[in-house]
C-alpha cells in the first residue's frame, strides 16, 4: 500500500469511527449501512463495502461493549424491496431490536466526484485517531490485565470476577455460557438461592412466569441488568463462583 492510499485509509477509518461513536453516545441502534449512508449524506466519497468491515472491526475490538452495546442479526429488505437479507444491528443493551424501524435499507448512491469532500478534511490538524480509536487500543490491554472489560480468572477455573460494566450490570463470562450449552435467543429465569449469596439462571420451560428473565444475545453474551441484580446479594465487582447443573448456571459470591 503506498503512502497516499495508507493516508486515505486512515482518514476513512477515522470518519467511520467518529460516526459510530456519535451513535454510541446517543444510544441509537444502527447498522453498518446507516453509517455509510450517514457519511455519504455528509458528501464523503465512501462505499459501503469499505465502511462495513471497519464497523465490524470496531465491534470485534470490544470498544462497543464499553458503551454497553451488543449486536444481533435482523432481517432487512434491500434493492428497493426486491431482496431480503440479514444485517447486524448494533444496539444498546436497554434497547429492543423491535425499536429499530429502518428495515427497508438501500445504499445511497456514490457521491459525485466533483461534489465529494476530501476525507482529509475530516481529520483535524495534529489528530490522527478518534477517541473511539484510542478505546479500541485500550480494550484489549484491559482484557489481558483482567480489567474492566473482561474480568480475571482465579485459580481452579471456577472462581472468576465477572465483567463489570458502567451501567452496574453483570456480564456472565462467555466460557461458562458455552459450557452450559446455551444458544443465542434462549431465555432464562433468575432464581435467587435460599442462602441469598447467589442466584441461578434456569432455562425457561414452556410459558414464562413473572420471574425476572435474561436472554442470550449474539456472540453468547448474557447480562443481568442492575434492576434484576438488585434482587440478589451479588455485585458486579464480587469474586464469583460458577457451576453448571443440568443446563442451569449457578452463580455464587465467593467471600473466601
Amino acid at each position: 500500500m503506498n503512502t497516499t492510499t495508507s493516508t486515505q485509509q486512515n482518514a476513512l477509518t477515522l470518519v467511520v469511527e467518529e460516526a459510530v461513536e456519535a451513535k454510541l453516545k446517543a444510544r441509537e441502534p444502527f447498522t453498518a449501512l446507516d453509517i455509510s449512508n450517514t457519511l455519504k449524506a455528509r458528501s464523503f466519497p465512501v462505499r459501503h463495502a469499505e465502511v462495513a468491515p471497519i464497523v465490524r472491526d470496531i465491534y470485534a475490538s470490544g470498544a462497543m461493549t464499553y458503551y454497553d452495546y451488543d449486536r444481533r442479526l435482523i432481517d432487512v429488505v434491500t434493492d428497493g424491496g426486491t431482496k431480503r437479507t440479514q444485517a447486524f444491528l448494533y444496539l444498546h443493551d436497554e434497547t429492543k431490536d423491535r425499536d429499530y424501524a429502518a428495515r427497508d435499507q438501500d445504499a445511497l448512491p456514490p457521491v459525485p466526484h466533483d461534489q465529494a469532500r476530501s476525507l482529509d478534511d475530516a481529520v483535524a490538524a495534529g489528530i490522527a485517531t478518534s477517541p473511539l480509536a484510542a478505546l479500541r487500543q485500550i480494550t484489549p490491554a484491559l482484557a489481558a490485565l483482567g480489567g474492566r472489560q473482561y474480568g480475571a480468572s482465579g485459580s481452579g477455573g471456577r472462581r472468576q470476577r465477572a465483567r463489570a460494566r458502567r451501567d452496574g450490570a453483570l456480564a456472565i463470562p462467555r466460557a461458562w455460557i458455552a459450557k452450559a450449552g446455551w444458544q443465542v435467543g434462549q431465555k432464562f429465569r433468575l432464581v435467587v438461592g435460599a442462602t441469598a449469596t447467589g442466584f441461578t439462571l434456569e432455562p425457561v420451560q414452556g410459558h414464562a412466569d413473572d420471574q425476572p428473565l435474561v436472554r442470550v444475545w449474539s456472540d453468547l453474551r448474557v447480562r443481568v441488568c442492575k434492576t434484576k441484580l438488585r434482587l440478589t446479594a451479588v455485585a458486579p465487582a464480587d469474586p464469583l463462583q460458577f457451576d453448571v447443573q443440568n443446563g442451569a448456571l449457578c452463580v455464587e459470591r465467593s467471600d473466601g
